[in-house]
C-alpha cells in the first residue's frame, strides 16, 4: 500500500472517532478531527496554532509537565480544561508520543462531572436532614463554594442562585459558584431544585424541632411539677384518713373517710391520666426523628 494510501486511510479513521484527536508536532496542531466541532471549531480553524492556546491557563504548566513525562513513559492520562469558543470544556486527555508526533486523544467529561458534583453535594446535605444541624449544613455549603443569602442579588458569571423553599415558604436563596467548565442544563438544575427544597426541609424541620423541644421541656417540668402536687394531696390526706379513727362520731368519721377516699380516687385518675402524657412526650419525640 502506498504511503498516500495509508495516510487517507488513518485520517478516515480518526475522522470517524468519537475523541477528538489532536496531532501536535513542535507544540503546533498539524490534524484536528470533526470530532473537535463539540468544541466549537472547525478542524481547520486549529491547525498552525500552539496547543496550549486552547488549554485553560489555570491548567497549562499541567499539561507542559505531561508533555515532559511522555520522554518517559509511553502514555499519560489526565483532566484538562479545554477553552472552547462557547464555553469551557473538562476533558479527560491522554497523550501518546510517537517520535516526533504527539497525539492527544480528549473526550468531553464536562456533564459527567457536573452531575457527580452537585449529587455528592445533594448526599451531603440529606445527612444533615436528621439532625437538622443548620450550621454543619452551613459547612457542608461553604466547602462546595456555596452559601444561603437572604435576598436575592443580581449574580454574575459562574454564579446561580436558586430559591430556597419548603410548602410553598421561601427561607432565602442558595447562592453557587461553579468551575468554569460547568454544565447547567435542565437535568442537574433540576437536581439542584431538589438541593434547595430540601435545605428548605431542615429550616422547617428545624422550626418544628424548637418547638417540640420546648412543649417536651414543657411536660417534663409539668410531670416534676405534678408528683409535688399529688404527693401535697396524698399525704394531707393520710394524716386526715388517720385523725378520723380518733373521732367518736361514727358518721362522721365515715362521711370524711368516703371524701377522702373519693379524694383518692381522683388523684389516681388524675395519675392515669398524666401517665398517658408522658407516653405522649415519648412518641411525639420518637415519631419527629423518624418522620425526618
Amino acid at each position: 500500500m502506498r504511503d498516500v494510501d495509508y495516510y487517507d486511510v488513518m485520517v478516515d479513521l480518526l475522522e470517524k472517532l468519537k475523541y477528538q484527536i489532536f496531532l501536535v508536532k513542535d507544540s503546533r496542531i498539524v490534524f484536528a478531527n470533526q470530532a473537535v466541532e463539540i468544541l466549537g471549531y472547525r478542524p481547520d480553524e486549529l491547525l498552525g496554532k500552539n496547543v496550549l492556546d486552547i488549554v485553560c491557563e489555570s491548567d497549562r504548566e499541567k499539561f507542559r509537565e505531561a508533555i515532559k513525562k511522555l520522554d518517559s513513559e509511553r502514555k499519560i492520562d489526565e483532566t484538562f480544561v479545554i477553552l472552547g469558543k462557547a464555553r469551557n470544556h473538562l476533558e479527560k486527555v491522554s497523550l501518546v508520543k510517537d517520535k516526533e508526533v504527539i497525539m492527544v486523544m480528549a473526550v468531553d467529561v464536562s456533564k459527567e462531572e457536573s452531575i457527580k458534583k452537585v449529587l455528592k453535594l445533594l448526599k451531603d446535605v440529606k445527612k444533615v436532614l436528621p439532625s437538622c444541624d443548620i450550621e454543619a449544613l452551613k459547612r457542608i455549603l461553604q466547602s462546595w463554594n456555596a452559601f444561603i443569602g437572604l435576598e436575592k442579588t443580581s449574580g454574575g458569571g459562574g454564579e446561580l442562585e436558586i430559591p430556597i423553599t419548603f410548602q410553598n415558604e421561601v427561607f432565602g436563596f442558595l447562592k453557587m459558584s461553579f468551575p468554569n467548565w460547568f454544565v447547567l442544563d435542565d437535568e442537574i438544575l433540576e437536581i439542584l431544585r431538589i438541593l434547595a427544597e430540601d435545605i428548605g426541609k431542615i429550616f422547617v424541620m428545624k422550626r418544628y424541632q424548637k418547638i417540640i423541644d420546648k412543649a417536651i421541656f414543657t411536660l417534663k417540668e409539668a410531670a416534676k411539677d405534678f408528683s409535688v402536687l399529688v404527693d401535697g394531696i396524698r399525704n394531707p390526706l393520710a394524716v386526715i384518713y388517720l385523725h378520723c379513727e380518733n373521732l367518736s362520731e361514727k358518721t362522721v368519721q365515715e362521711r370524711i373517710k368516703f371524701q377522702v377516699r373519693r379524694i383518692e380516687q381522683l388523684v389516681r385518675k388524675i395519675e392515669k391520666s398524666w401517665k398517658n402524657i408522658e407516653d405522649l412526650e415519648v412518641e411525639l419525640e420518637n415519631n419527629f426523628k423518624s418522620c425526618i
